[in-house]
């Protein structure tokens, strides 16, 4: 018997006869491209998806307790996540940097607003306070 042949009998005990598994993850392929979402799904959650179709299909038509398809739907979940917890990471750098400039903004209003009749400055600082509705800065003197 030669190494394709001894691998084929190894994946059928492992993960069921390769049509029985082709259809079932084929239906559960076809299940997900007809869902009204699919088509804005980018190409790596699509993939992502794909392959946990793939790996439930082999469950769902050879051994329910192999656990190298199990830790494969765990890992290809993990890099999505991975890839959404960047983006969010990525969404709170850019508030934090408006919010930088927002303060260099207000903290240029309050000198231009302490400077009194006699053109003396008085020395001013921006305090922020996180109210229910957000932050709210005020101008305060500095002793």
């Amino acid at each position: 018997m030669n190494k394709i042949d001894k691998t084929l009998i190894d994946r059928a005990a492992k993960c069921g006869d390769f049509k029985n598994v082709s259809e079932v993850t084929q239906g559960i392929k076809r299940t997900m491209q007809d869902s009204k979402n699919w088509g804005s799904i980018s190409d790596d959650k699509k993939e992502a998806l794909d392959m946990i179709a793939h790996k439930i299909g082999r469950l769902l038509s050879g051994d329910s307790d192999h656990i190298d398809s199990w830790h494969d739907i765990a890992g290809y979940s993990k890099l999505i996540e991975r890839d959404l917890d960047s983006d969010l990471i990525d969404s709170i750098e850019k508030v934090i940097e408006a919010r930088e400039e927002e303060l260099s903004r207000i903290d240029l209003v309050a000198i231009e607003d302490a400077v009194n009749e006699d053109m003396e400055y008085e020395r001013m600082d921006i305090i922020a306070r996180n109210g229910n509705d957000g932050l709210h800065y005020e101008p305060v003197k500095l002793q």
